[in-house]
């Protein structure tokens, strides 16, 4: 039994001898769409599914093993100039800390917040804020690796190692819940595993709400369900 919901496209489907897309197609008041966006009468590859966060406190949790190392990657688009796209929390010779990846206007960046409050920035500048970006950050062996649209940069922190909290905040920060992200996020992997979106919304991974309505932001009082 599949948990998924189908994504794709139907073709040639019938009930006796009434074609139900065409009767569908006309406006037949007698067949119904129950979709979260409109149906679209053409044949269009579903290659990927974007994930919507149509509230800045919505997020997705995820558990790591390694705590040691990780590698982050996700494409995004955000709805305003700024917002906390992702959080950790960490811990250094120097105590406890946090790690936010940071959309600013004109940049993103990963900050490392130390328990005395220190920011250590690593940034890259970027185009329009609030088109689609690419996003892959790794930290391993002491070092970080960022790389945002093709623009790569590093950092080792002066020398500073940390841990990683075993879970990860992806659209938000438990530190500034109010400043998500508003927008949609797409072909996220957290240390090699593939976020298959269908399989992750309706579980208890997700705080708040995320849509799958093809980053449209259809208003939630809308939608069949």
């Amino acid at each position: 039994v599949s948990t998924n919901n189908f994504v794709g496209s139907l073709k040639y489907v019938f009930f006796n001898d009434i074609s139900v897309l065409s009767e569908l197609k006309k406006g037949n008041p007698k067949v119904h769409y129950i979709g979260v966006v409109s149906p679209e009468f053409q044949e269009i590859d579903v290659d990927v599914i974007p994930m919507t966060y149509p509230f800045a406190t919505s997020h997705i949790w995820w558990q790591i093993k390694e705590t040691d190392e990780m590698n982050i990657k996700f494409d995004f688009k955000s709805s305003k100039g700024t917002a906390v796209l992702a959080y950790s929390e960490v811990q250094s010779k120097q105590g406890p800390g946090y790690w936010e990846i940071r959309l600013s206007d004109d940049k993103i960046s990963f900050d490392l917040i130390t328990d005395n409050n220190v920011t250590i920035p690593t940034s890259v500048n970027i185009e329009h804020a609030t088109n689609w970006h690419a996003v892959e950050i790794s930290y391993k062996n002491e070092s970080l690796s960022m790389t945002v649209d093709y623009r790569h940069t590093q950092n080792n922190f002066y020398g500073m190692s940390f841990t990683v909290g075993n879970k990860i905040i992806i659209g938000s920060s438990l530190k500034q819940t109010g400043a998500g992200l508003v927008g949609c996020m797409r072909d996220l992997v957290i240390n090699g595993h593939v976020i298959e979106p269908r399989r992750v919304v309706k579980t208890e991974r997700v705080v708040g709400e995320i849509a799958l309505d093809n980053c449209q932001f259809v208003d939630p009082c809308k939608r069949p369900n």
